[in-house]
């Protein structure tokens, strides 16, 4: 029984330690998918900056 708790606790620890390799590579996954949606990485270098119109306030 105490090598079944021991062995349980080994896979979680490495479960944990893993999860954030797992997350970044996810990450860089869904990062890539963006660019392309937006027409890759050249039409993301023409970008010079970003803005919004602000509506007015009614009072």
């Amino acid at each position: 029984m105490k090598k079944l708790a021991s062995l349980v606790l080994l896979v979680s620890a490495l479960l944990i330690w893993a999860m954030p390799v797992l997350a970044d590579s996810r990450a860089e996954e869904i990062l890539k998918q963006a660019r392309e949606a937006l027409g890759g990485e050249q039409q993301l270098v023409k970008i010079q900056g970003l803005s919004r119109p602000i509506p007015a306030r009614v009072w």
